[in-house]
């Protein structure tokens, strides 16, 4: 299983957004890229912020921000490596639609649900909910000994 080496860069551009939504009760969601390193694990290195519709507790990407942000990150020679996004207070769970709405369907990609509309600061990830993608819409919770082993905020040991 890989690991994901995240720069703070890519968290606190996530966290500043989430948030700004949050304050107005909305939620919202951010993409992440990432280099593929030779031992098989990942460099998060760019937050990407798609043209989305809040919708109070929903939010849709925009079809074409998507097309862009795909090509970006073939420019890049990136990988989408997770969806980030909030859900409000008291809902802290992997919804039906949150199986399906996921811009891929690649097994290892992850879902990061964050509560309380990024109130909180996102200084790690273990107040979230993650899940890793197994197959046909099919989630695998991550458990927080997994989170604290898994997802590395360290800019020394993110390759650019």
């Amino acid at each position: 299983m890989a690991n994901f080496y995240i720069a703070s860069s890519v968290l606190r551009v996530t966290e500043d957004y989430l948030r700004a939504w949050g304050r107005k009760s909305l939620e919202s969601l951010v993409l992440w890229g990432g280099r593929e390193t030779a031992e098989g694990d990942y460099s998060v290195v760019t937050c990407y912020i798609p043209k989305q519709q809040h919708l109070g507790a929903s939010v849709e990407v925009e079809e074409n921000s998507m097309q862009e942000i795909l090509s970006q990150l073939y420019h890049r020679k990136q990988a989408l490596v997770a969806q980030v996004h909030t859900h409000p207070p008291g809902i802290l769970h992997l919804s039906d639609i949150d199986r399906v709405r996921v811009p891929i369907h690649r097994e290892g990609f992850i879902h990061i649900i964050v509560p309380d509309y990024c109130t909180r600061p996102l200084d790690d990830l273990l107040r979230c909910l993650v899940y890793e993608y197994l197959r046909e819409y099919l989630w695998r919770p991550l458990a927080s000994e997994e989170i604290r082993e898994r997802f590395i905020i360290d800019d020394h040991k993110v390759e650019a």
